[in-house]
């Protein structure tokens, strides 16, 4: 019977061993660069792997009239205006929502941007607030009133900037459109800039001045570009560019890229040097792509455009990347979605 036991034992002992040395690690972590792709159609995320361009369409549920997508600190953050809410996705497991962070209904949130590890702010298009957002809790801490109907947010030094388009709604005059300065540390507007027609947009130039894209009215006021000193927080310059332009972005070598919805052939880029303000393209020769066109990504890493656009409205969506150096379009995806409207980044943790 000991003699039984014993080798029973032995047996086990190297079964165990066995299956040890035998097991599998896990998978490494993808590390290839996404385009992760906002369809405000079909109310979903789509994803294009950059290394292989597969792409792999709704794989996520955005919730209601999503209207921004951003990347910070390895989530992916949707601001759906619909739904009074931002959804908080883990791209290591994007087939699902992590997190939702509520704000106050009939806010109509409309941007996202970061100034810490564990702050947010979001523009309120119909309450003419910003929330502050305590990103540890997922809690709003506070709400700011600023200008009229504020759309566009960028961060730099302690500050938010806001771009107060001044809609007053469908039909009715603008109000004044404005940019109004946050101060990060209370909480508290420190400066209001006045600016021209519906400013909806802005960005840092690299010589520090902040260009703030005004789209006009529509019918009598078109698009043009106030530049702002953030030290004296003054108007000290302008570029007009025409047409309707409501998305800016701003290249590594300062070059200014706005888009524009187009003519239903073809959408429209406009652009121009932030350095001299000599316009490269303006309504009257814009860089044609396609159609339906309601933003831009600026990819510093590869230095291009990432363009969404639609065949028609709220219809098929596809993403183009324009090479800036060399000033064209040099890859269009296929099929990613319904109704694409926004484009993010993320880079892959290795």
């Amino acid at each position: 019977m000991k003699r039984i036991l014993s080798i029973i034992i032995v047996l086990l002992t190297i079964f165990i061993l066995g299956c040890k040395d035998t097991v599998v690690d896990p998978p490494a972590v993808n590390t290839a660069r996404t385009l992760y792709i906002m369809n405000g159609s079909a109310e979903t995320l789509s994803k294009i792997n950059l290394e292989d361009s597969t792409i792999v369409k709704d794989i996520v549920e955005t919730g209601t009239i999503p209207n921004r997508i951003k990347i910070y600190n390895d989530k992916l953050y949707i601001v759906s205006s619909g739904d009074d809410n931002i959804k908080v996705v883990d791209p290591k497991n994007d087939t699902k929502i992590l997190q939702t962070i509520g704000l106050d209904a009939g806010d109509n949130p409309w941007d996202i941007v970061f100034a810490s590890n564990t702050k947010a702010y979001v523009s309120n298009l119909k309450s003419n607030t910003v929330s502050v957002i305590d990103l540890s809790t997922g809690k709003v801490t506070k709400k700011i009133t600023v200008g009229q109907s504020p759309e566009g947010l960028v961060y730099k030094d302690g500050k938010v900037y806001v771009a107060n388009t001044g809609y007053n709604g469908w039909g009715k005059p603008y109000l004044q459109s404005s940019v109004s300065v946050i101060s990060t540390s209370n909480d508290k507007v420190i400066a209001t800039i006045n600016t021209f027609i519906n400013s909806q947009d802005l960005a840092f130039a690299p010589n520090g001045k902040l260009h703030v894209i005004s789209t006009g009215d529509y019918a009598t006021a078109f698009g043009k570009i106030a530049i702002v000193d953030i030290s004296s927080a003054s108007l000290v310059d302008s570029v007009v560019l025409g047409g309707s332009p409501g998305n800016i972005v701003i290249t590594k070598d300062g070059v200014a890229y706005c888009s524009a919805w187009g003519d239903g052939t073809n959408g429209f880029i406009y652009s121009y040097k932030t350095s001299d303000k000599t316009v490269l393209n303006d309504s009257n020769n814009p860089i044609k792509v396609g159609p339906n066109l309601s933003g831009l990504t600026y990819d510093e890493k590869e230095n291009i455009l990432w363009i969404p656009y639609m065949k028609e409205w709220a219809g098929d969506g596809f993403v183009q990347k324009f090479d800036v150096s060399k000033n064209k379009i040099t890859w269009v995806s296929g099929v990613v979605g319904n109704g694409t409207s926004a484009i993010a980044v993320y880079e892959y943790e290795k």
